[in-house]
């Protein structure tokens, strides 16, 4: 435990009476207000059998997609975004193999737990090569037996 301790000072002199007081309580007041200003979202990814989705990625942005906070799963699938203020936003969750979803919450004064179902995805996978051969130079090309004469000549 720490203790705080507050002098103010006057011309050398330490302030008796109300205004230290008020001073101190003016700095708990702010403290106090700035701590309500930022709450919690926490939750839990789960596949469609219950079972507990870890790694899954996990973002809150604003209905505009702005970004706000992201995390990842635990092993027990939960997450836990902190400093998040206030107001109505759209959670994302995604993993590879499963379907993206997104749900909207809104965040306040007690925070919010949200519980997020994935269902499994199709593994739909498209590969295109495209790769352009060389032109050759066939005006260069001559046949071996003048190779072999230009080779023997010098």
């Amino acid at each position: 435990m720490y203790r705080v301790c507050l002098v103010v000072r006057a011309g050398g002199r330490p302030l008796r009476g109300w205004l230290p007081a008020l001073l101190l309580a003016g700095l708990a007041a702010s403290a106090s207000l700035a701590a309500q200003e930022h709450w919690r979202v926490t939750g839990s990814v789960t596949d469609a059998q219950g079972l507990a989705l870890p790694g899954v990625a996990v973002v809150l942005h604003t209905a505009e997609r702005d970004f706000v906070a992201s995390t990842v799963t635990d092993r027990a699938g939960a997450f836990a975004l902190d400093g998040v203020p206030p107001g109505d936003y759209v959670i994302a969750a995604s993993l590879l193999g499963f379907s993206p979803r997104e749900e909207p919450v809104t965040v306040g004064p007690s925070g919010v737990d949200v519980a997020i179902t994935l269902e499994v995805g199709s593994f739909a996978q498209e590969v295109s090569v495209t790769a352009l051969m060389p032109e050759l130079a066939t005006e260069l090309v001559a046949p071996a037996s003048e190779i072999e004469r230009r080779v023997v000549q010098d």
